[in-house]
Formats: structure tokens, sequence, C-alpha cells
């Protein structure tokens, strides 16, 4: 991957090939942000960092990054 191509914006199937089969709720969610193939790469990560961790991850909340990793840790709330 080039240095264009962390920049560029995600399509459902990029997702899917950077984060794994995940539902399609996460894959909409993430496209939803406007995220790129960068974030959703850091993002991904530090959620496989934190599979082999305890405690709370620390994590910019406030940047899309911190939003693509609530996305793919969480679960989906019914009603949501």
């Amino acid at each position: 991957m080039g240095p264009d191509d962390a920049k560029e914006r995600l399509t459902y199937d990029r997702v899917v090939a950077v984060a794994g089969q995940i539902p399609a709720w996460k894959v909409s969610a993430i496209l939803a942000l406007g995220a790129t193939v960068d974030e959703l790469e850091q993002a991904v990560a530090l959620v496989s960092a934190e599979a082999g961790m305890d405690g709370a991850p620390h994590v910019a909340r406030a940047s899309r990054v911190g939003s693509i990793h609530d996305i793919l840790a969480g679960e989906r709330i019914e009603g949501s």
C-alpha cells in the first residue's frame, strides 16, 4: 500500500479487507465517519493489542481513530 492509499477514503470492501469479517452495522458506522485507511488500520491495531491486555484502553476518544476503535470493540445496543 502506497502513501496515497493511506489517505484514501474507505469503501465497504476496504473496511472488510482491513478489519476482517465484522457485522454490516459496524462497517456502515465506520464509513459514516469518513475515515481513511490509515485511521482504520490504527484502530484495528489498537483493538488487536488490547485483546491480550487487562484494563481500559488508552485511546483519544475525541479522534476518528478513537471512534473507530469504539465501533470495532463495541456491541450493538438494541434500539440504536
